[in-house]
């Protein structure tokens, strides 16, 4: 496992452990042969590809030209194309996102299971070339007294009662 950045030492310490590895976090980020400035960190993988984590947007011309791999919790610009990006818009439809480098590419798996909704989860979102659709529907016309939506009025008071007449 490579840290890349500057991560605390307790979340250095849980991502390793995570991942079986008993290094203390020192010892990890000494072994990763990362450079880092205020704009960001690059590094290489274990088979020479040139990796990029953006924390400033600044860093974007130079490292979409120069890296394989960008990571990063911003939005990259729709001129960036690596080989493998994730951004901003990624990490929004799948979540937090492992990622396994191996000699023959690269392999992600997003934290987010499609076919279950949490209610804690943010509303879904679609990946569309450069633009992300609204998320929540526009708000409906307020009728009461109370600000409620007429369909939220409905289930607040319950039914209209039945009058004979």
């Amino acid at each position: 496992m490579t840290l890349l950045g500057r991560p605390s030492a307790f979340v250095g310490s849980i991502w390793l452990q995570a991942d079986g590895d008993a290094r203390p976090v020192r010892e990890a980020l000494l072994a990763a042969k990362t450079g880092c400035d205020r704009l960001g960190c690059t590094s290489l993988d274990a088979t020479g590809r040139a990796v990029a984590l953006v924390i400033d947007p600044r860093a974007f011309p130079e490292d979409c030209a120069r890296a394989t791999i960008i990571l990063t919790r911003l939005a990259a610009p729709t001129a960036c194309k690596p080989a493998v990006l994730i951004d901003r818009r990624v990490l929004d439809v799948s979540g937090a996102v492992a990622v396994t480098f191996r000699a023959d590419g690269v392999t992600m798996r997003g934290t987010r299971d499609p076919s279950r909704v949490r209610p804690w989860d943010p509303p879904r979102r679609t990946i569309r070339e450069g633009v992300n659709p609204p998320t929540r529907p526009a708000p409906a016309e307020t009728s009461s007294a109370a600000g409620l939506d007429p369909r939220e009025e409905a289930e607040a008071t319950g039914p209209e009662p039945e009058i004979d007449q």
